[in-house]
């Protein structure tokens, strides 16, 4: 009977200690969820892998046809090594240049196509489109650009120009990706709408 009683015991310790390491298995950890600052920096490197991913394809089947036009391939260089370290506008300045020599068609095409992938990259880089002021103009400028059309990119770039409250950083970047992919002054828009406003002050 004593036997008994110390098996039943032994068993019962046994059976706790399996449920106390389950109940340990199971419990969430003490790991907080990542700060807006590091889940912003994630979508960041996610956002500048995609674009180097995309913007290296194009970039490769240029380089063969730009073989033995040293100032072609030096611009093309020089647009690689800006945004692969960080100067994105430095790289589409060179892009805008490089489009502006006497390319084929193939190759003006694809130059295009980068310079949209970086625009693109630049834009999701210098603005929350989380702002539920700016998302709509900003995501439809970037997606404009991904699918090529300068006058939907044009016409939402000046949009986000007109809006109060921004950064100088972001007012550059907006007249650089302006200027260099859609062909566009925001500086002339912007001194229009000033003119425009003071006449009407006036009355």
């Amino acid at each position: 009977m004593k036997n008994l009683s110390k098996l039943l015991s032994l068993t019962a310790v046994v059976a706790l200690g399996t449920t106390s390491l389950s109940a340990m298995q199971s419990a969430p950890s003490e790991e907080t969820a990542p700060s807006k600052t590091q889940y912003a920096e994630t979508l960041d490197k996610t956002a500048k892998s995609v674009a180097t991913e995309n913007t290296t394809k194009a970039i490769d089947s240029l380089k063969s046809s730009f073989s033995g036009n040293k100032e072609a391939s030096g611009l093309l260089s020089s647009a690689i090594s800006s945004f692969k370290g960080g100067d994105t506008l430095k790289s589409l300045d060179n892009l805008n240049k490089l489009s502006e020599l006497d390319l084929t068609d193939d190759q003006a095409k694809i130059v295009d196509e980068v310079k949209g992938t970086v625009s693109a990259y630049a834009m999701n880089q210098s603005f929350d489109t989380s702002d539920p002021d700016m998302s709509g103009p900003v995501n439809n400028a970037i997606a404009a650009m991904k699918t090529g059309d300068k006058d939907a990119a044009a016409k939402s770039l000046t949009e986000i120009y007109q809006m109060g409250s921004l950064s100088d950083e972001q007012k550059q970047v907006l007249q650089s990706v302006a200027s260099d992919y859609a062909g566009v002054d925001l500086t002339k828009v912007g001194n229009a709408v000033n003119a425009a406003k003071s006449v009407k002050d006036m009355f």
